[in-house]
């Protein structure tokens, strides 16, 4: 019997250190979170474990989201491409909706890459990992097992939000007792029960663990156990609500601002404590709520960090006392910013920092401890970083880039800028980027022609902001000349974003369209079948245009002609007929065999045909009553070569001037000498209230000096704009 048990124990072993051969994942996304963390120099928020965590790690100051909003940055993040080329390939992507569930994205993926993998699915597969976890990691959790997952955790019948939902108001405070009644902390304590279970070996099957959480909050309404309130209090007469309700100028305010969301105007205790309910029902005007209620959203949404806060360091004390948490690679991360307030409005949806800059944490074996790092990261960088620590082979569709180097050195760079597009409703389309100097520029554009969308003789869709001593402005720069050569070079770096580096993967070869996720008309249905693709395919097509398979929604980039090969079945010779962006065309097709039901299998026919750029519409019908074909789905590949891969980003970013400022520290009196600077080079100083000094356009071509016998002494932010670049330092007066 001791025998047995010894075996037993060094069974389980074994299979405990075989799966330490690589790194265990803990990939954490909070929803709606913005920089308001302890680490990001927000001292009102109460996040002890996150604090630590951050301690152990590297923080990205400059981490972004692709798209600031729920559903598209997920997706983005999860299948490795921006929404742009999702948008782009599919006609899908920009709405909530449109990848809620891992089965969504990994259709919608599988359009571009047909053998593509979302993140969690290409590491449990190609990195060999047991994926264990859940919660709100789409946009939507899941309610069976996925792909994704080896154990998927599910937390769909639990609220994601809010108790009670008869309720509908934004801070609720007194709806959960215990922490297992909210997703998030049910989420919390099932994923601790199972890495038990995992460090006894009874799952995971000898392989590293890849642990996901996905927190539903901070997101709105505001609701957490009644006991974080009072175990995390804050005094509401002190809270720090925000007094940055500038509006931007310049620019149409539907372009820069958030929409009038739901966030706001259908909570009946907004309508009860506003000055103007009217008013923040059109526009969301967080100005016009009472001051108590101001505090009472804000204590709401810090009270819901320090909820998320515990629930991770569950997680973590249980990984810490099986022995894992040494071998655990931990990432914190949002899915996009929010404005708290800022701009006078509450939620997220636009380019100002607020809403596309997010908390980035990355600790573990390997990774820089205790430090910060100012260079680029993007969500979409997440897939190929994971892949690199944990030695998987990074996807050829991936358009992100790797941040390891960054991991081990701080000081490296891995993106010239951040890209980042909000979809504002019908045809409008924000696209925005900032580059390292800290400039933003954004314009806004109809998503299918690229024109920029202004009201009549006027110019008003475009909006650049120097973030690189402010954290929130208004003050937008558009029209101010100095700034000039920044909108031409953005400009520019918009409209080739797509052709440089990993982001000119032409990443599509072939479009699919499986026949019933299209349209469908009369005497046409969906039938099972387990040789048609997804096992499924659409029959009856038959008698006239009125019993058809329609494609809506074929988005192309370039208009010309394409190979269109149908997928059908067929017992004889027959035909059948399309009619494309309004335009009909009559084919024969030859019998495929016998139909899928006897065990038949598709055939397969090519036609060319001519497509418009931007949306197409595709219909499949046949005008012969005694004709009918079954339609699995239909494939359309551009007859174009794809562009070569030749460089990376790493070997684009352009070499800055060496500028010198020196001595950084001077008495009073003396100067503040300026090397390697170009000819009309603005040179500003701003004191340590960001009052500006001292400013004065270079009239030499390489040097200046810049006296202090008028200036106090203290902390001074030198800031240089040279040749389309921006530069910024310190001094100290004494």
């Amino acid at each position: 019997m001791k025998t047995k048990l010894l075996l037993l124990l060094f069974s389980i072993s074994s299979l405990f250190l075989k799966s330490q051969e690589k790194p265990n994942i803990l990939f954490i996304i909070a929803d709606d979170l913005g920089k308001y963390l302890p680490m990001y120099g927000d001292r009102q928020a109460q996040a002890p474990t996150i604090e630590k965590i951050g301690e152990n790690g590297l923080i990205f100051d400059r981490a972004y989201s692709n798209f600031p909003v729920c559903g598209p940055s997920r997706a983005s993040m999860l299948t490795g491409l921006y929404p742009e080329t999702i948008f782009n390939e599919t006609g899908k992507g920009y709405n909530n909706n449109d990848l809620k569930t891992h089965e969504l994205a990994d259709k919608i993926l599988k359009q571009i890459v047909p053998d593509g993998k979302t993140l969690m699915n290409y590491l449990k597969t190609e990195g060999n990992y047991y994926v264990l976890g859940g919660g709100k990691i789409y946009h939507s959790a899941e309610k069976s097992q996925t792909n994704d997952y080896s154990k998927m955790i599910n937390t769909s019948k639990l609220p994601a939000y809010s108790k009670n939902k008869k309720n509908k108001v934004i801070v609720e405070d007194h709806h959960y007792t215990e922490d297992y009644e909210h997703r998030d902390g049910y989420l919390a304590n099932n994923l601790e029960k199972k890495i038990r279970e995992y460090a006894n070996g009874i799952i995971g099957d000898g392989k590293p663990l890849f642990m996901t959480m996905g927190l539903q909050k901070p997101h709105g309404p505001y609701a957490a156990p009644t006991h974080y309130f009072n175990d995390f209090p804050i005094d509401r007469t002190h809270i720090n609500v925000t007094s940055f309700f500038d509006q931007p100028n310049d620019v149409l305010s539907t372009y820069t601002l958030s929409p009038a969301e739901n966030i706001l105007k259908n909570y009946k205790d907004v309508a009860l404590n506003s000055e103007n309910y009217v008013d923040i029902a059109l526009g969301q005007r967080f100005s016009n709520l009472k001051p108590e209620l101001q505090k009472k959203i804000v204590h709401g949404y810090y009270t819901c960090i320090s909820f998320i806060d515990q629930q991770i360091k569950k997680v973590v004390d249980v990984l810490k006392e099986k022995g894992l948490y040494d071998n655990t690679i931990i990432i914190i991360t949002s899915d996009h910013g929010y404005k708290l307030g800022h701009y006078d409005r509450l939620g997220k949806y636009s380019t100002h920092e607020t809403d596309t800059s997010v908390p980035l944490i990355i600790s573990g074996p390997g990774i820089t401890s205790n430090t910060r790092t100012s260079s680029i990261a993007q969500l979409i960088d997440l897939f190929p970083t994971l892949c690199d620590l944990t030695s998987t082979p990074i996807p050829d569709w991936i358009q992100g880039t790797s941040l390891k180097p960054i991991l081990s050195d701080p000081t490296q760079k891995v993106n010239q800028y951040s890209y980042t597009v909000v979809n504002k409703g019908g045809s409008w389309l924000g696209k925005s980027i900032i580059n390292d100097e800290g400039i933003r520029y954004t314009k806004y554009v109809n998503k299918l022609t690229g024109d920029y969308i202004d009201p009549p003789g006027k110019s008003l869709s475009q909006e650049l902001y120097d973030y690189s001593n402010e954290v929130y402005t208004a003050d937008n720069k558009i029209l101010d000349n100095e700034y000039a050569p920044f909108i031409t070079n953005l400009s520019e770096a918009i409209n080739s974003f797509f052709t440089t580096g990993n982001y000119a993967k032409v990443v599509k070869q072939n479009f699919v369209y499986e026949a019933e996720d299209a349209e469908i008309s009369g005497k046409t249905a969906i039938v099972n079948c387990n040789t048609s693709s997804n096992q499924k395919h659409v029959k009856s097509i038959t008698s006239g245009n009125n019993h058809a398979v329609t494609f809506n929604n074929i988005m192309i980039d370039e208009a010309g002609t394409y190979n269109m090969n149908l997928h059908y079945f067929s017992n004889s010779s027959r035909t059948f007929s399309t009619l494309i962006n309004g335009n009909t065309s009559n084919y024969s097709i030859p019998k495929s065999g016998k139909w899928c039901y006897q065990g038949g299998t598709p055939a397969v026919k090519t036609i060319s045909i001519n497509l418009n750029r931007g949306m197409n519409t595709i219909k499949i019908y046949n005008i012969h009553s005694l004709d009918k074909i079954e339609l699995d789905k239909v494939t359309i590949s551009a007859k174009k070569v794809p562009l070569p891969i030749s460089t990376t980003i790493q070997n684009q970013l352009p070499s800055k001037p060496q500028i010198a400022i020196y001595p950084n520290i001077v008495n009073k009196g003396e100067f503040i000498k300026l090397k390697n600077v170009t000819k009309f080079s603005i040179i500003t100083l701003y004191n340590s209230n960001g009052q500006l000094v001292y400013k004065n356009t270079l009239k030499n071509s390489s040097s200046e000096e810049i006296p202090t016998s008028k200036l106090q002494a203290g902390l001074y932010f030198v800031k240089i704009i040279n040749n389309k670049q921006i530069f910024n330092s310190k001094i100290m007066i004494k």
